[in-house]
Parts: C-alpha cells; sequence; structure tokens
C-alpha cells in the first residue's frame, strides 16, 4: 500500500513535534519476593546444569505449578531464566509463583502442596528448599496485595472531544504518527521506548470502533472522541506519561480541534493539570515506599492489563 498516497503526505514522526523518548532501564529478570512466593534451592554445591535440567520435565514442571525458573551459573551475577542444558553447574535455582494472578490467588495451603514437591526434587539434585515467604505467611500476603492492588490500580485518562462533528481517521494517523505514535498490535496508536513492552502513553478511540485501521482511512472513517491514556503502576516513568500526555492533548487539540478533558469530565487547565501531576507524584511515592515502584517486574505481575 502506498501509504504516501493515502494519506496525501509522507507518514511519519515529526521532530518540530515529536514527542522524545526517555532514557528507562529494562527490569532485571529474577524472583519478585514482594509479589511472589519464591523458593530457592540452596546447598554449598553447585548443581550439574543437566541434573536441574529435570525440573523442566512434565513430571517435575507440572507437579509444581508451572512456576517460573531461575538460575545463576558460577558466570553469573544476575538471575537468567532456566532453559536447561546437558552441561555446566548451577549455583543458585529459584522457583517463582505469582500470588495474585489471571488464574487466581495463591493461598498458604497451596504454599505448602508445592513446597513439599521442591523439597522431594532438591533431594533428588542435593539441595534443601527455602521458601520466601513461609507457606503459613501467603494467605496475609495475599490480602494485602490485593487491597494495594485495588487502591493503587490507577489509570490517567485525558478525553478529546470533537469541536466539529467528529475526528478524520485520517487526521488522526498523521497527527498520532507526528508526535511519534506507532500501531500497536492491539489496533490503537502507542508511544513505546525501546525494549519496554508496556507504552508509555496510547491514543485510542471513543465511540462505536475500538481501533484504528488503514482500512477505515481508506473508507473515510470518523471517530466522535478519542481518548489518551497510561497505567499508572505499569507505567516505567510514571512522570514522564503525564507530561507526554499533557503536550499530545495540547497538539491534538490543536490539529484536530478538539476539546480535553480529565476523566471527571473537567476541562484541562492549569489547575486540572496541577491536580493531575500532585495526584500522580503522591500515588509514585505509595508505590516506592512499599518496594513495588511503578513500572517495576513487581509492578507489572501484579498489576496486569
Amino acid at each position: 500500500m502506498d501509504l504516501a498516497a493515502l494519506f496525501g503526505q509522507p507518514l511519519q514522526r515529526d521532530p518540530k513535534i515529536a514527542l522524545t523518548p526517555p532514557v528507562v532501564r529494562p527490569a532485571k529478570l529474577g524472583p519478585e519476593h514482594k509479589v511472589q512466593f519464591v523458593i530457592e534451592l540452596v546447598g554449598p554445591r553447585s548443581i550439574p546444569t543437566q541434573a536441574a535440567s529435570s525440573i523442566l520435565t512434565d513430571q517435575w514442571y507440572q507437579a509444581l505449578g508451572q512456576p517460573e525458573i531461575y538460575s545463576m551459573s558460577p558466570a553469573d551475577n544476575e538471575w537468567r531464566t532456566f532453559v536447561g542444558a546437558n552441561s555446566g553447574s548451577l549455583d543458585s535455582l529459584a522457583l517463582a509463583w505469582d500470588i495474585l494472578s489471571e488464574k487466581g490467588e495463591l493461598n498458604s495451603q497451596a504454599g505448602a502442596h508445592l513446597l513439599r514437591v521442591a523439597e522431594s526434587f532438591g533431594a533428588q539434585v542435593q539441595r534443601r528448599a527455602m521458601p520466601l515467604p513461609p507457606p503459613a505467611d501467603i494467605n496475609r500476603m495475599a490480602n494485602a496485595l490485593r487491597e494495594f492492588r485495588d487502591a493503587l490500580d490507577i489509570g490517567v485518562e485525558l478525553m478529546l472531544i470533537p469541536k466539529e462533528p467528529s475526528f478524520s481517521e485520517k487526521d488522526i494517523w498523521i497527527a498520532a504518527a507526528g508526535l511519534g505514535f506507532d500501531l500497536g498490535s492491539s489496533g490503537c496508536f502507542e508511544f513505546k521506548v525501546a525494549g519496554i513492552e508496556e507504552p508509555l502513553l496510547s491514543l485510542t478511540p471513543l465511540g462505536g470502533a475500538s481501533t484504528f485501521s488503514l482500512s477505515a482511512v481508506e473508507r473515510g472513517e470518523h471517530h466522535v472522541g478519542l481518548m489518551l491514556g497510561f497505567s499508572l503502576p505499569r507505567s516505567a516513568h510514571a512522570a514522564y506519561s503525564l507530561d507526554a500526555a499533557f503536550r499530545s492533548a495540547d497538539y491534538l487539540s490543536s490539529y484536530l480541534g478538539a476539546m480535553v478533558f480529565n476523566d471527571a469530565d473537567q476541562p484541562l487547565s492549569l489547575g486540572t493539570r496541577h491536580e493531575l501531576s500532585s495526584n500522580l507524584d503522591a500515588a509514585v511515592r505509595t508505590m516506592a515506599g512499599t518496594g513495588i515502584e511503578a513500572g517495576s517486574a513487581a509492578a507489572l505481575k501484579l498489576f496486569r492489563a
């Protein structure tokens, strides 16, 4: 498809208005003790990697409830996802289960069962199973995590409502591309940082359609509104996401001819911007105070999309 012909101009980032991605470090791999039940297999001697690899067989992997498995070899200083091998040795091997997940909640009874199975495997490789937290504490931890998640599962949203009857999908594509957004697999425009899966900011249609597409541009479709938004706990840089939302809203409102409102249907003004910024700062500090920082691997597990 000839995009330049379809849009009447090159569909590309405009350096004069485009958002500049922040520097964000990808989250490290490894067990997340704040949100997972972790069993580390410990002992004075290295484990032959071939022997440890038996944990990936159906016999053990299914019996252990399909955990995340991490390892460190003598040469490693960070955890790696364990994939097994026929040679080498391991200094550390850890199993991890999300306490709250899409499948439900892990409880103390299930944790005790997993520990018994892990102890059986540990005996096979001459390692002792060390749980953290102890299975008896899992129910309490699950309750605390659920309350924390419910209190801080915050989405920041700005609504753009057209001054005219609707927005042209063609114009939305041109404006989004100029700002540096790309069409994501969800069918919405996303602004992302290389190496970070979670978008820093998303642009979605309001009204009948839930996605954008080139075929909609060809058909000349229109939208009755747009939403700029991001998940505060999942954003790798929440302060940047909010600033990018403000800057994108300012440009889109000018380019498309739109009025901008917050999620309380208040016009976006200096006052509402300040209120959003203050609320975001407070939430980010609250998360950091618990050791589960916004955008961290632990937060991504707890606040699933």
